[in-house]
């Protein structure tokens, strides 16, 4: 008899053990489901908002020179690809009057940076031209920092009497802050650092690149962090993202070596002439939805790569 009663609770308990995991597992996938619908919920709520045309541009991109002193792996502006190319203060200054009229001089933000700004001989005068045309936008002036140190005290004022801020990017570099620092003191410079880093905090993000141009392009412009809030302004074309108005040193480079079959195309839908544009509210529509060239990009593998690393130049650093 107690044999019996034990195996009956024996069997009881297994029962209890078997509904237990059970529960467990429904409560499991409940909460699988639910973050699931969370991250679809954001997704369409970021999506909806980035497909919505702001009141005024957010960010401008000014690259005052193509090539970079640092040649970072996997660069966005593929700096480390691109020729010895300067911005032409003639033309930087008409695309800024053309701009400035359209938009009744309202823009958010501006970033003078490149490749490395600081190669330009002419950065004080593009400073104070775009202050001019500019006179109530945030500017920054984004550099990795390398020759900060070895800037005249003239760069210093300009900044200072311009409002200009000095926002290096933390690389883990060996640069004399001292230095820099006691110039921006002394001067009463703004600073700080790009993207609210430290030094010898960058990492780097993996923009992977599909080079038969297949993606969803409404998923990736819904998906990207870009998406309607860069801009990247060159030669009297407003582009909708850094990417597209870079990737010409990447498909020189990579074409000149063998190793491109076909150029990813930039098209005339990928981005608008300022010098055809009605007004501002179409350049703001404009800006607010797919481009053609979103179809090359692999935003849902756009991911961390670790810490920074100088490029082999390879086209795997993309593909």
């Amino acid at each position: 008899a107690l044999a019996n009663a034990h195996n009956k609770l024996a069997a009881r308990h297994s029962e209890l053990v078997a509904a237990h995991n059970d529960l467990v597992k429904n409560y499991t996938a409940l909460g699988n489901n639910y973050n699931a619908l969370v991250k679809k919920f954001n997704f369409l709520q970021h999506g909806f908002f980035r497909t919505l045309p702001q009141a005024y541009l957010g960010l401008v991109e000014i690259q005052l020179a193509e090539n970079c002193n640092l040649n970072c792996k996997g660069c966005s502006h593929f700096s480390q690809l691109a020729k010895n190319e300067l911005a032409n203060l003639e033309i930087l200054e008409r695309d800024y009057a053309r701009l400035s009229d359209l938009s009744d001089k309202i823009v958010g933000k501006i970033h003078l940076m490149g490749g490395e700004p600081l190669l330009h001989p002419k950065v004080n005068e593009i400073m104070i031209l775009t202050r001019k045309y500019f006179p109530d936008t945030k500017i920054k002036l984004v550099t990795n920092g390398v020759l900060l140190p070895k800037q005249n005290d003239e760069f210093y004022k300009t900044a200072a009497a311009h409002h200009i801020i000095i926002a290096p990017t933390p690389y883990p570099l060996k640069i004399n802050w001292d230095s820099v620092n006691a110039k921006i003191a002394k001067y009463g410079c703004e600073f700080e650092w790009f993207d609210g880093g430290e030094p010898e905090q960058k990492t780097f993000r993996r923009f992977a690149l599909d080079e038969n141009g297949k993606q969803n392009a409404r998923f990736n412009f819904m998906c990207c962090g870009m998406a309607n809030t860069c801009t990247l302004l060159r030669n009297g074309k407003l582009y909708t993202c850094s990417i597209i108005g870079n990737i010409q040193h990447f498909n020189r480079y990579f074409e000149k070596k063998g190793e491109l079959k076909k150029a990813l195309e930039v098209s005339k839908n990928d981005y608008i002439d300022i010098y055809k544009a009605r007004d501002y509210n179409e350049i703001l529509q404009f800006i607010a939805k797919p481009a053609a060239f979103c179809r090359f990009c692999k935003v849902d593998e756009w991911i961390e790569t670790g810490t920074w690393e100088q490029s082999k130049r390879e086209i795997n650093e993309y593909f």
